[in-house]
């Protein structure tokens, strides 16, 4: 019995510490791409990476409002969701645009090749 409950805590201890890790790495992207793209300091970029990652947590449970600068620097009003329920509807397929030209010039290239 009590092997059964240390198997649980060590087995939650890792997915905890896993959760965090890829929190953690989900942060520090976002701050590094912020750093590169304004050239703020690295400080300023990883405290908007916190305010981007608690953000995105609170869509996916509530519609949120929200302010973001763009690069140019102005500021603009949002409202936000990432529930499922509210926005089920509106995403259609991957996401990914089909590109039918992708291949064309490979395959002219081989029929030239060929002939």
């Amino acid at each position: 019995m009590i092997d059964d409950a240390n198997s649980i805590n060590i087995l939650n201890h890792t997915i905890m510490s896993t959760n965090f890790r890829n929190n953690m790495r989900e942060v520090m992207k976002n701050a590094h791409r912020f750093f590169k793209v304004t050239g703020e300091s690295f400080s300023e970029c990883l405290k908007r990476a916190w305010v981007v990652y608690k953000l995105s947590k609170a869509m996916k449970v509530k519609t949120v409002q929200f302010f973001y600068q763009k690069v140019s620097g102005e500021i603009r009003q949002a409202f936000g969701t990432m529930r499922e329920e509210v926005i089920h509807d509106k995403v259609k397929g991957t996401g990914k645009v089909k590109n039918d030209d992708m291949f064309k010039g490979l395959s002219e290239a081989s029929r030239s090749s060929t002939l």
